[in-house]
């Protein structure tokens, strides 16, 4: 071991052992450590085996609050009736929940889907933030107002702008829905709050009327857009849609879930 563990690894086996741990069995050999990723990175598959569907969180709280995210998640999987495994980063508070529930039964994608709402606020609350390592895309894209002001999310979108004037670069992404970089970076110049904008309390042609800009261009071209953007606004994105062959014999619609995997049983 690195200096400096063995002593620790003692104390932590002590704990776990007066804490009526079952085994503690320390990976000491390259074997035995191959042994325990392998067990980590089989992880997600063998969920399959618990569950048809699986909803991925991936959120993060101070490692103090790890006890606590660990009942609170327990607290909203009894809260929803669905089972939530835990795979996790415990050495950075990063948290893996996976909501297992059967996206071909009613109400349960709805309830997953809640489920993880749930669990990312309250991580917020204690102090962590909204990802760990998988980032914000279109999936949390409407939680970024959680923790980040209009001109935090303002600035954002002007650097974002300077490298990507064009608004190439995984466009839709990260920004609440309904708002680009070029628009945010607009309003921050002219003073235009984007959530009165989206709320519908500013005309974006009049808000936007400097046509020499792309924000400008584009609102004032497209303005009447906005009012259909706002009745969107809160329809969820879809990140992968699963087809079953399953859903088309039985007339179902495809599963529409952000991050949500389906897993064939054997047999």
């Amino acid at each position: 071991m690195i200096d400096g563990l063995d002593s620790l690894m003692s104390d932590i086996e002590a704990i776990a052992l007066k804490n009526r741990a079952v085994e503690v069995r320390p990976a000491r050999t390259a074997a035995e450590q191959t042994q325990v990723w392998a067990a980590r990175k089989n992880a997600f598959g063998a969920m399959g085996r618990l569950a048809p569907t699986t909803f991925l969180v991936d959120t993060v709280v101070p490692r103090s609050k790890l006890p606590a995210a660990i009942r609170e998640v327990e607290r909203v999987s009894a809260a929803y009736r669905l089972p939530i495994a835990n795979v996790f980063h415990a050495g950075d508070g990063n948290l893996h929940p996976l909501v297992l529930f059967d996206r071909r039964i009613a109400g349960q994608s709805e309830r997953a889907l809640e489920a993880s709402t749930e669990v990312i606020k309250w991580c917020v609350d204690q102090g962590g933030t909204l990802s760990g390592e998988h980032g914000i895309g279109i999936e949390k894209q409407d939680f970024m107002t959680i923790i980040y002001s209009r001109d935090d999310l303002a600035a954002m979108a002007g650097l974002r702008r300077s490298f990507d004037p064009g608004e190439l670069f995984n466009p839709a992404k990260v920004f609440p829905k309904g708002t680009g970089c070029g628009e945010l970076a607009e309003w921050r110049r002219k003073g235009v709050q984007w959530q009165e904008l989206l709320a519908g309390h500013v005309n974006p042609a009049r808000a936007l009327d400097d046509h020499g800009t792309v924000g400008g261009a584009l609102w004032g071209s497209l303005s009447s857009a906005l009012i259909t953007l706002r009745t969107l606004v809160n329809v969820t994105n879809v990140t992968n849609v699963i087809n079953d062959p399953r859903d088309t014999a039985a007339g179902r619609p495809p599963g529409r879930s952000p991050r949500v995997w389906a897993h064939q049983r054997p047999g």
